[in-house]
């Protein structure tokens, strides 16, 4: 399909004008056709969501313990490992608030992202890494140095945190 011919439907359906149309006008264009390209124009197009994001990631590990006999995903073992909540998981999954910036970091941890994969994921989640913050700087760190066991990330924000220069939140709340 020629994809000019697609852009000037689109941009027709849009209601702008072209200014030198590259195709001439119909008096009518056929609903059933008019359906058919808009949904060629959308395919791939749609973003793809925090939730598909951390799957993918998840799929990625490929951990025989986040799958099922059957071989389906099991995703309440990947939240619990990740000390995420199910109320905060159901809400991730159904894209009903956004998450906080202490999920986000959790969720990077158990994901063992790389700092770019870390940034798409927080930028995601409507949150970004503060290069001014402690905290942020530790997990950069970590993940740097490809450090993703849970205790010793909980461990050295812990360190930081009752002797560092600035009070943070550790993401963990392990007793």
């Amino acid at each position: 399909m020629d994809t000019k011919l697609l852009c000037a439907v689109e941009e027709y359906r849009n209601g702008r004008r072209l200014h030198a149309p590259a195709y001439p006008k119909t008096e009518k264009i056929d609903e059933e056709i008019a359906a058919v390209i808009d949904q060629r124009i959308h395919v791939g197009m749609d973003e793809e969501s925090l939730y598909e994001l951390v799957l993918r990631y998840i799929r990625r590990l490929n951990n025989d313990n986040f799958y099922r006999k059957n071989g389906n995903l099991n995703e309440a073992a990947f939240y619990q490992q990740a000390l995420i909540d199910k109320s905060t998981w159901s809400e991730l999954r159904w894209n009903q608030v956004v998450p906080t910036k202490k999920t986000l970091l959790k969720l990077v941890i158990a994901l063992h992202l790389n700092e770019a994969e870390a940034t798409e994921l927080m930028h995601k989640g409507s949150s970004s890494f503060d290069p001014k913050d402690i905290r942020d700087q530790i997990i950069l760190a970590l993940i740097d140095l490809r450090r993703y066991d849970i205790c010793e990330v909980y461990d050295v924000l812990e360190e930081y945190r009752l002797n560092g220069p600035r009070p943070f939140e550790n993401i963990y709340t392990m007793h």
